[in-house]
């Protein structure tokens, strides 16, 4: 919310140097901008929110600007209300010197510090997020393209995934390695399972279940199901739910609509230029 307000920005101080005291005169970061905008931040620290905009910023949906804020005399005040007492056998000469401290830190206090300020570009969030949406279905496509593609019926024994046996065939290269061990009808039995039963003397009545070691296809229909459902998933997530929410592809179009009205481009508010109206 903070983030996306009309106008709005996302005030950060920068950290100060090592020869100033003064990093709580500015308070916890705070959120500026029309409509109230920041009030669902809650109280995050700073670190966790200055990690959550740098990973925005990779991402390619926030950006940053460094501009010079005002620090008003609030500020100073609440600072030197949270000062620390002095002892009350303190001599006068360090009750002057504290005083004078905190004089001094209250007038740098009332000028100007730089800070970070993040906000959003609405126009390129919106190529963003077109882009983002356009390689997921790509992507997922190709997926799909090259399952189909690549998929092969093989026929592979129960007990090779336990590497009991090698009992992997294709139904073109291996088919006479199967085709002559017939273990039932409509049943063919892994060649290496069946081979093992005969040369160690098992009858048929004595050898065990042929079914264990009967053959079965095996392709990529499941891989192409989980491909073509996650497809379906994510169109299903961007399109709108009667009754419930709005669609983000009948967002995007409003929004390429109300852009392509404005000329091509969707208007901006630096945080300096909302600064320098206030």
């Amino acid at each position: 919310d903070a983030l996306l307000g009309e106008p709005g920005y996302l005030l950060e101080p920068s950290p100060p140097s090592s020869s100033s005291s003064s990093s709580s005169s500015l308070g916890p970061t705070r959120c500026g901008g029309g409509g109230g905008a920041g009030g669902g931040l809650g109280r995050l620290s700073r670190r966790r929110l200055r990690s959550i905009l740098e990973y925005l910023r990779s991402e390619g949906i926030a950006e940053c600007e460094e501009v010079k804020v005002k620090v008003t005399a609030s500020a100073s005040a609440s600072a030197a209300a949270v000062a620390p007492p002095q002892s009350s056998g303190a001599s006068d000469v360090r009750t002057g010197n504290a005083s004078r401290i905190r004089s001094r830190r209250r007038r740098r206090r009332r000028g100007r510090r730089k800070a970070r300020a993040w906000y959003v570009d609405h126009d390129r969030l919106l190529d963003v997020l077109r882009l983002r949406i356009h390689l997921a279905k790509v992507r997922t496509s190709a997926s799909i393209r090259e399952l189909r593609s690549s998929s092969s019926a093989d026929l592979v024994c129960p007990n090779y995934s336990s590497r009991t046996c090698d009992g992997r065939y294709s139904e073109e290269g291996d088919a006479s390695s199967f085709l002559r061990y017939d273990g039932g009808p409509g049943t063919f039995p892994c060649g290496e399972c069946a081979e093992r039963h005969e040369l160690c003397g098992d009858t048929t009545a004595e050898a065990p279940d042929r079914s264990t070691c009967a053959l079965r296809r095996e392709d990529d229909a499941a891989k192409i199901a989980e491909a073509e459902d996650a497809l379906r998933r994510l169109d299903d997530r961007l399109s709108p739910r009667e009754g419930t929410r709005g669609g983000l592809y009948d967002l995007i179009a409003a929004a390429r609509k109300f852009r392509k009205d404005l000329g091509g481009k969707l208007p901006l508010d630096l945080p300096s230029e909302i600064l320098a109206r206030e």
